[in-house]
């Protein structure tokens, strides 16, 4: 047959064939094109979660899913972004696990994939964070993934999309700064950008190209920022590197106050060429850092992305979750009841009437169904006709354990195979064998708790481990230069050479040789001998090692099992290229030794924990210097638990990561020092609350230490501690009202080691005006010889409370909860905290965490001191609840929190709290003004006193304040003291 004569002879009849059949053949090719119901997962390491944890990565779900024979592909955020990748004609299913947050710049093309009549999977209260990238290759000097707007991305660009918007307030500069690149001095360098700015831009405002040696920074130059530029305006200016330049980069930063300024299309060349040597200098690349623009209720509707809001059930009564079997989940193996209590519920009212619910979880209240937890909804209405779309839930997966992902694993794998189904893209059979295969795979272990602590004898003569003699002559090798590598093996050799005697110091900053300065001043060491060239130091102490151990730099946690074993073999951690350089005998190479993260830590628990000191532990970043020093000294255990952004990374898992190290703190005994920090950036570290709390759980507390030099440090031998200065005698004035400042974070030692700043120790306004310290009490046994600095350096205006929550940083709501007698295991922790607080003379404590009544009561009555509960003032406390005493110790709630961040509004913001809480009642008032460290330096304090005392206010020492108030209870009859 001659198709095309037919064509042409019946060309009528053909065109009424196409236009009856198109929309059907269109139909076919839309359920063919996601025929296989494929499954797209959004994973972007660095993306935020907001109210759900990461227990469950994008990555392993997809390859659940896979497993199950549900197609899957993971998509980033370029991806998803792009309607060519990810469409309803690809893929039948969306999965989204990050909770609240979402992906601004992807937005639109999901909800053009949920109109086309794709299926979204969310968790959390899902699309009210809206969130956009930070370019990549730049970083900021503001804590940009909390939210700081003074460094932001913009969608006002000079070319492309976004631009880089800095405003000035608070802080020494405000900016932002590009990846470094090689250079040389004598070089010359044209840098420029696009810029606009408002009234307030000045001189000092600058786009500067950074000059850097071996050493560190070297100076800076480049071109003002033109004032009030209301269009683009293009700066340049051609600078010269110094001598001893080895790299550059671009530093855009602000110095004038309120200052505000637009950044686009930035440009460095050298001399006599053409090409940026800048990436991403148009800031159009997104990188791994977000920002999340808060909470924002115009994305949570119905006609935004199509989930419905979300509803609040009352508060009281008793709250029980239950698996509603009419969703034919198959989910009725669930433990529900162990996360039973109150949840947000599926608001059914804020969807059209064409769209229907079918519960999966629901929450009753005394009985009584409230609404659904988890649930289907089935879009009929015009917007999004024919996507069925599933909120998997929130709170029900929050808690970051192997429970919470067994949950969103079996709701969210079974949830999508019924979504396929409904769509007729997945068989009733092979769903059968889903649901089946999905029950089989729910194994979730036993949590470890009901265990019988392990008390250490012998405490308060042995607490740590440290060296026995004093140092006299020290060798200094200065190392600033060299890489982490090569630090790491100078890290090992120091610990071995410090074991007995501090004998190796090591400069790795410019706060190392503050200490050194002071040690020699104060007569705690005798010489300090400078090594010209610092590989001297490995033939000086090469009897302290017996070989060499390399690491594996590809496994994220292999430092620290080459540490652990270094300790107890007196080996030098080396890569390969170092063994070569130092001649080493290789010992033991542990490249490729373990897969995960998991299996060498699970390896850890098993092997090396029964040989290592079991008087301290470490929780420690692996790509810093920390305290490796200390750890290869003393057998120290250490470790790392990931967070979102480096545990996206495949060879870890945070889960399974936390779970190995629950079963090395149920080893170890209770009341023990935990050094480094669980946090090393947002989402890198399991982060601070949750560190704290899992050492807590398990009778362990946190000693925040991320500095250098422990092992020489805690070598330092003080023979007494001069006692605080004691409070002066103020007379009880009923007309006045009465404040202190309280300054938090004491108990991180690496503040103290690090000056105390912002607040500033050495500022020229300290001792004008009355401050309490919190001081951390391991801090005479970790840095004897620095405490004793601070000590004897304090005015009579200074005094020192025992930072949080006693001898170290826990949350005593939970401390020890994971034991069969948790009041025992508290009762070691504040007796020890006391033995402390009497031994340095401590005139109080700060604690937070502590919510309970009868918790506060034991601490007053066990420690004898002055309380000041509270991390910043907590939402529900008022004046009228913030003070009391219980047992003859007077108790202070915080009244005060931190707020923004420009200096003035900040200053003000204090004031104005203090003056709200009090309002008009009748002096005397009593006031614990809480001042947050890390926003506040000694400037800013003392204004704040000065507009407070024009309010009636007198400021003084918390244990000043404790004694006035005992006064005015009539509960102290000397004037002003106890």
């Amino acid at each position: 047959m001659d198709f095309a004569c037919f064509f042409k002879d019946n060309l009528r009849e053909v065109n009424d064939m196409l236009r009856k059949f198109l929309p059907f053949c269109l139909a076919i090719h839309l359920l063919w094109g996601a025929s296989e119901g494929r499954i797209a997962i959004f994973y972007q390491p660095g993306f935020p979660y907001y109210m759900v944890s990461w227990a469950l990565k994008p990555n392993s779900l997809a390859d659940f899913l896979n497993k199950l024979g549900l197609e899957t592909d993971l998509l980033n955020l370029e991806e998803l972004s792009n309607p060519e990748k990810f469409n309803a004609q690809r893929y039948a299913i969306f999965i989204h696990l990050y909770g609240n947050t979402f992906p601004l710049s992807a937005v639109d093309n999901i909800i053009k994939f949920h109109k086309e009549g794709g299926s979204i999977i969310s968790t959390g209260v899902p699309f009210c964070h809206p969130c956009i990238a930070f370019p990549d290759s730049w970083e900021a000097n503001v804590p940009i993934a909390q939210g700081d707007r003074r460094v932001s991305v913009v969608n006002e660009a000079k070319s492309g999309k976004w631009a880089i918007r800095i405003e000035k307030r608070g802080g020494d500069w405000i900016g932002i700064w590009s990846e470094k690149i090689p250079a040389r001095g004598g070089e010359r360098f044209t840098i420029s950008a696009w810029v606009k700015s408002n009234e307030f831009s000045g001189e000092e405002d600058k786009l500067f190209v950074r000059f850097f040696s071996d050493r560190g920074f070297i100076g800076q130059d480049g071109p003002s920022i033109p004032k009030n530029a209301r269009d683009w305006t293009y700066i340049e200016k051609t600078v010269q590197a110094p001598e001893g330049t080895t790299y550059v980069d671009v530093s855009p930063q602000l110095r004038e106050e309120k200052s505000v300024v637009i950044f686009d299309d930035i440009k460095l060349v050298r001399e006599n060429s053409s090409q940026n040597l800048l990436a991403n200098p148009s800031f159009e690349k997104p990188g791994n850092l977000f920002i999340d623009l808060g909470h924002d209720m115009k994305y949570l509707t119905h006609n935004f992305v199509g989930t419905g809001s979300f509803a609040e059930p009352p508060r009281s009564g008793r709250f029980e979750l239950r698996y509603m079997r009419a969703s034919g989940l198959g989910l009725d193996y669930l433990p529900l009841k162990d996360r039973s209590g109150w949840y947000q519920l599926l608001d059914e009212t804020s969807l059209p009437s064409d769209d229907s619910v079918k519960g999966v979880i629901g929450l009753y209240r005394d009985d009584k169904l409230e609404g659904y937890v988890s649930a289907f909804i089935y879009h009929r209405c015009p917007q999004f006709k024919g996507a069925i779309d599933m909120w998997a839930g929130t709170q029900l997966f929050s808690p970051l354990d192997l429970m919470s992902t067994y949950l969103v694993q079996s709701i969210i794998a079974n949830g999508s195979a019924f979504i396929l189904v409904e769509k007729g893209l997945l068989s009733r059979k092979r769903f059968e064998g889903i649901v089946k295969r999905v029950k089989l795979a729910f194994k979730p272990p036993k949590p470890i708790q009901e265990i019988k602590p392990i008390f250490l004898p012998n405490r308060t003569r042995d607490f740590v481990p440290k060296p026995e003699e004093a140092p006299d002559d020290v060798y200094v090798a200065d190392i600033r230069h060299l890489p982490l590598n090569q630090q790491f093996s100078f890290l090992s050799l120091q610990g071995l050479a410090n074991r007995r005697k501090p004998r190796l110091y090591l400069i790795l900053n410019d706060r190392d040789n503050f200490w050194l300065e002071w040690y020699l001043k104060r007569g705690l060491i005798k010489r300090a001998i400078h090594l010209q060239d610092p590989w001297q130091a490995f033939g000086i102490f090469q009897t302290e090692y017996k070989g060499g151990i390399i690491y594996d730099d590809k496994l994220y946690t292999g430092i620290h099992i080459a540490m652990m074993l270094a300790s107890l073999n007196d080996l030098i951690v080396a890569d390969e290229t170092m063994a070569r350089k130092l001649s080493l005998v290789v010992v033991e190479d542990l490249r490729g030794r373990w897969k995960t993260t998991y299996d060498s830590l699970e390896w850890a628990v098993e092997k090396l924990l029964p040989k290592m000191d079991k008087r301290v532990a470490a929780f420690l970043y692996p790509y810093d210097t920390n305290v490796w020093d200390y750890v290869v000294a003393f057998k120290v255990f250490c470790f790392w638990i990931t967070g979102w952004v480096d545990g996206a990374r495949p060879d870890c898992d945070p889960v399974r990561e936390k779970l190995a190290i629950e079963k090395a703190y149920a080893q170890l005994p209770v009341n023990i020092p935990i050094l480094g920090f669980p946090w090393a950036g947002e989402g890198v570290g399991i982060q601070e609350g949750p560190g704290v709390s899992l050492g807590s759980q398990f009778g362990k507390f946190t000693v925040a230490s991320t500095f250098t030099n422990l092992s020489f440090h805690s070598g330092i031998k003080v023979k007494e501690f001069p006692k605080p200065k004691p409070p002066r005698s103020i007379p009880l004035d009923r007309t006045r009202n009465y404040a202190t400042f309280l300054i938090s974070d004491g108990d991180n030692i690496t503040c103290w080691w690090g000056g105390f700043v912002p607040p500033g120790w050495d500022r020229p306004e300290r001792g004008t005006l009355p401050l309490g310290w919190t001081l951390g009490p391991t801090a005479v046994e970790f840095i004897p010889g620095i405490a004793l600095y601070y000590l004897e350096s304090a005015s009579p205006l200074d005094s020192f409370l025992c930072a949080v929550s006693g001898i170290g940083y826990m949350y005593p709501d939970e401390y020890g909860s994971r034991f069969v007698n948790p009041d025992a295991v508290l009762s070691d922790f504040l007796n020890l905290t006391k033995t402390y607080i009497n031994k340095l003379g401590l005139q109080g404590c700060w604690t937070m965490g502590m919510t309970k009544p009868e918790l506060i009561e034991k601490y007053a009555k066990t420690l004898r001191v002055p309380l000041f509960p509270d991390y910043s003032r907590r939402g529900d406390m008022t004046y009228d609840k913030a003070d009391y005493i219980i047992d003859g110790v007077p108790v202070f709630h915080a009244l005060t929190n931190w707020g923004p961040t420009g200096r003035e509004e900040a200053i003000s913001y204090i004031v104005n709290q203090v003056l709200e809480t009090v309002g008009n009642r009748k002096p005397p008032c009593f006031v614990n003004v809480f001042i947050w460290n890390w926003g506040y330096d000694m400037g800013m304090l003392k204004e704040i006193k000065e507009r407070l005392e024009e309010k009636n206010f007198l400021f003084v020492r918390p244990d000043e304040l404790a004694n006035l108030y005992l006064r005015y209870r009539g509960l102290s009859d000397k004037e002003g003291n106890r």
